[in-house]
């Protein structure tokens, strides 16, 4: 599509379809309107100018517009604003934007599942591999302490054969989070197999990691 306009954006000729309205502007979708006044304007001081805008009929279609300013009778400028259909084009980079933040959150979720313990939320044995690598390399680097706290749940094969394995998997999970109240958001807290589970405590020297295993088995206990 081809339009004239004049320098008050008002529409004097259209070649290539039909358009039912005077001003320019009026085109457009309202989103679109300031963005296209300033590129407009910019043409009207003899700048060429380009913006990409919806055009309000007859479906949303999005158009890429080049203006150009055009000098007419006694010095007066006009626009010639060439315009090109790119709704299909723009259609396809969308959806293929969409497609791509789906992947993007599909991948996030990949990786959440393969480091967290389906049953409890806690790391698992790869994420604690993972995160005691990295920490033990900053405390030797930085030369502080960390502590590892073992812990099992004593009789815990009992609690599956009289109460069932239902019953087995809320006691873990209750346990997760009673951990998970008695560490920083530092610590790594993880399940490394059926009732051990393990705590990784950067910069807690053992006679603090011990008070928090005692704090923790009391509250167990209780």
């Amino acid at each position: 599509v081809v339009l004239t306009v004049n320098c008050d954006l008002t529409v004097q000729r259209v070649r290539g379809t039909a358009l039912p309205a005077s001003l320019v502007l009026e085109l457009l979708n309202p989103k679109d309107v300031s963005g296209a006044r300033c590129a407009l304007s910019r043409c009207i001081a003899g700048e060429p100018s380009r913006f990409t805008a919806r055009l309000r009929y007859p479906d949303d279609r999005v158009v890429d517009f080049r203006a150009v300013p055009v000098t007419v009778a006694e010095g007066a400028v006009s626009l010639r604003l060439f315009g090109w259909d790119i709704t299909s084009w723009r259609r396809r980079e969308d959806d293929l934007i969409r497609r791509q933040m789906e992947l993007e959150q599909v991948n996030r979720q990949l990786m959440v599942d393969v480091n967290t313990d389906a049953l409890t939320g806690l790391a698992n044995r790869r994420h604690l591999l993972a995160a005691g690598s990295r920490i033990l390399k900053e405390a030797i680097e930085e030369r502080h302490t960390v502590s590892c706290v073992y812990l099992d749940l004593d009789h815990f094969k009992s609690i599956n054969d009289t109460l069932g394995h239902d019953a087995g998997d809320k006691v873990l999970a209750e346990f997760a989070e009673v951990l998970k109240a008695h560490v920083r958001q530092d610590d790594v807290v993880a399940r490394i197999g059926g009732e051990e589970f393990v705590l990784l405590l950067p910069r807690v020297p053992p006679h603090r990691a011990a008070e928090v295993a005692r704090r923790i088995r009391r509250v167990v206990s209780s």
